[in-house]
């Protein structure tokens, strides 16, 4: 059976970095097997970098997927997080 990665960003920037939970749980049932927190050290340019690689992937990768549907939420709300802090 096969494993769920979550990974939750409780606070940080992309400056200095952020503290993060990861559970792990079987596929399908949900069924809780660890979790641990820690830090991702941070990098300036981590949303220009994931821009970059999301505009390469759907050029080349996405037309061959067609009707499927790609979420990369924590990416998409950390996004929205770094876009309201540089506004501050």
């Amino acid at each position: 059976m096969g494993k769920i990665v979550l990974l939750d960003f409780v606070d940080g920037d992309f400056d200095n970095g952020f503290t993060v939970k990861l559970r792990i749980e079987t596929e399908g049932d949900r069924i809780w097997i660890g979790d641990a927190k820690g830090r991702l050290s941070g990098c300036q340019n981590i949303l220009s970098n994931y821009k970059d690689w999301q505009s390469r992937y759907l050029a080349r990768v996405a037309p061959m997927r067609s009707g499927v549907r790609i979420a990369v939420t924590f990416l998409v709300s950390l996004s929205a997080k770094a876009q309201l802090q540089t506004k501050s």
